[in-house]
């Protein structure tokens, strides 16, 4: 049903209004009577006109018979079912690479759509593509860090007799930084199950650790998967390393892969036995006496 209000007419007067429809069909018409100053006219049954542009005439005679002018109004009239569309990306939930692909899909096909009819958040989108007007494709350059988001808004394209609806809205979060503020020391523990700690972690991200030796040989290696923000690494066994300094290096990487800077600790190593080279026998007296 139809609504339209009436303002400012004298009280007491009289309207008459007629509905036509630039689709076609017979006018409606009606009348009453105005009894306040915004005047509530509700209840039109409209569904008899066709579909198109409904102009609304109107026109007030006072109770002494003077005509006002026609006045008039329109609203677009649309029995056709509205399109839907569906934005999705292959990205997933968080990226890392440019450009981000996105793609709309319709109910339908569709004209007069173009990037402009995209609503984006944090990003450029360009490369528009279709075959067929009912599978979209573009691509989105973030303009910074965080998320980018990407919605299609209500009557910004049309099939037939319809327009779409609002799209739902697609979020990813661009991410290229590494993870910061972590640090690592090495742990007292025996050398063939040495230890170190890894503080300041991001949980989730990934270690991965060199162990080196100034002495040579070959280095130890090792990795992980950081589940808490302060994580002891044990077991390690640096036998095989030669005595000498000894440099661990350690680094973490975000879920998309992001590195840190590296950070790293050093300790001494020395593995060989203490050994007696000289023994002085005490100046007067004999060993009985010790």
């Amino acid at each position: 049903a139809l609504a339209f209000e009436l303002s400012n007419a004298p009280l007491s007067s009289r309207f008459t209004y007629t509905i036509a429809s630039s689709g076609g069909s017979t006018r409606l018409a009606g009348s009453g009577l105005v009894e306040t100053g915004v005047q509530p006219v509700a209840g039109i049954d409209v569904s008899g006109l066709a579909d198109g542009t409904l102009t609304l005439t109107l026109r007030v005679v006072s109770k002494d018979g003077a005509k006002g002018p026609a006045v008039k109004a329109q609203i677009v009239k649309s029995t056709a079912a509205a399109i839907t569309v569906v934005i999705s990306t292959t990205a997933g939930a968080a990226a890392n690479t440019i450009p981000i692909p996105f793609q709309l899909l319709f109910s339908e096909a569709v004209e007069s759509f173009d990037l402009a009819s995209i609503t984006i958040s944090n990003g450029t989108a360009a490369n528009l593509q279709t075959a067929d007007n009912i599978t979209w494709t573009f691509d989105v350059t973030p303009q910074g860090q965080g998320e980018v988001s990407i919605q299609v808004a209500a009557g910004v394209a049309t099939g037939g007799d319809a327009s779409n609806d609002e799209s739902n809205l697609c979020k990813v979060t661009y991410d290229t930084e590494g993870p910061t503020g972590y640090g690592v020391a090495f742990l007292l523990a025996p050398i063939t199950a040495s230890s170190f700690r890894i503080s300041g972690a991001e949980a989730g991200a990934s270690y991965s650790y060199v162990i080196e030796s100034s002495g040579g040989g070959a280095p130890v290696t090792g990795s992980g998967t950081i589940t808490s923000p302060t994580q002891q690494v044990s077991g390690i066994d640096l036998s095989g390393l030669p005595d000498g300094t000894l440099t661990l290096r350690l680094t973490l990487a975000d879920a998309l892969g992001n590195a840190g800077a590296a950070v790293s600790d050093n300790m001494a190593k020395d593995a060989a036995p203490p050994m007696i080279s000289l023994v002085t026998p005490p100046p007067d007296g004999t060993y009985d006496d010790l």
